[in-house]
């Protein structure tokens, strides 16, 4: 597979995290991957969620036509909103049941009402999954993007009350980083990849860089300690995800290009993408 059969898309926003620097990441990116398609958010609107919403809309707009072209697709991305409009884009050009592996530090799964923070980068998987505020789960369909029984995490070891009820009540399956690290990340993965391809023809991988450990991926926003080993999950990626015909397409988000040490992160990014696509450099 070579590069001019994928979609590199790039999703430069911050506006939905709590360190905005990380909309840099995309486009530092672009000396390592040279085709990626930058999208910009709309900063002249006041109002976050309008904001996040209408960037959404049009990076579902992107994912929806490489599907319809049948072009596997990457996003790279800033905040991890952007799973908002990749995966609302993927689940209506298919308009099938779509299987979602989450790895991520975090569970991501607040409403703006459970949210401390009020970071909407916290809220895309309840948005995807049809709850939460309505301009983001009502990207390019009303209808839940993703069934709570398709869905895992994988890494998950910080977390608040409001968000892990929701994942709770639903009966999402969720990896804790205690469990990856006395399975191993590979029995792990498996069983991650049984569950979400059980009922869908098609799944996707989100990867949040800050799953990783931040000795291995010091360049996030928000790092958290005793995370997954980067080669783990690149041996994990190769061995169950290589070009499987199932896997419509990846998106690697979070990179914040301030706070990376001596290229350490993106050496991670470009180590994912191999295993899963052969390619990197061009």
């Amino acid at each position: 597979m070579t590069p001019d059969n994928i979609s590199f898309l790039g999703y430069a926003c911050g506006l939905a995290a709590g360190d905005a620097g990380c909309a840099d990441g995309p486009v530092e990116l672009q000396s390592e991957f040279k085709t990626i398609s930058l999208l910009y958010p709309d900063i002249f609107c006041k109002d976050k969620y309008k904001i996040i919403a209408e960037l959404s809309q049009r990076l579902a707009e992107r994912v929806q036509q490489s599907v319809y072209d049948k072009k596997p697709f990457i996003v790279f991305a800033g905040d991890h909103s952007c799973a908002i409009g990749t995966w609302s884009g993927a689940t209506s050009a298919l308009e099938k049941d779509v299987g979602l592996i989450w790895v991520d530090a975090h569970l991501d799964a607040h409403t703006t009402e459970t949210s401390p923070s009020g970071n909407i980068h916290g809220m895309p998987v309840a948005s995807l999954l049809g709850h939460g505020n309505n301009l983001l789960s009502s990207i390019l369909d009303v209808r839940p993007k993703i069934k709570p029984e398709n869905m895992c995490f994988i890494g998950v070891r910080s977390f608040e009350e409001g968000e892990f009820e929701l994942v709770t009540r639903l009966g999402i399956k969720v990896f804790y980083i205690d469990e990856v690290k006395s399975r191993g990340l590979d029995g792990v993965f498996k069983e991650a990849k049984t569950i979400v391809t059980k009922n869908t023809p098609y799944y996707g991988v989100s990867i949040d860089l800050d799953g990783i450990d931040p000795s291995e991926a010091p360049g996030v926003g928000t790092p958290e300690k005793n995370g997954l080993s980067s080669q783990e999950l690149c041996d994990a990626l190769t061995k169950y995800c290589h070009r499987d015909p199932k896997l419509i397409g990846v998106e690697i988000t979070e990179f914040n290009p301030h706070h990376d040490v001596s290229g350490k992160t993106r050496e991670v990014i470009r180590n994912l993408v191999k295993s899963i696509y052969t390619i990197g450099e061009k």
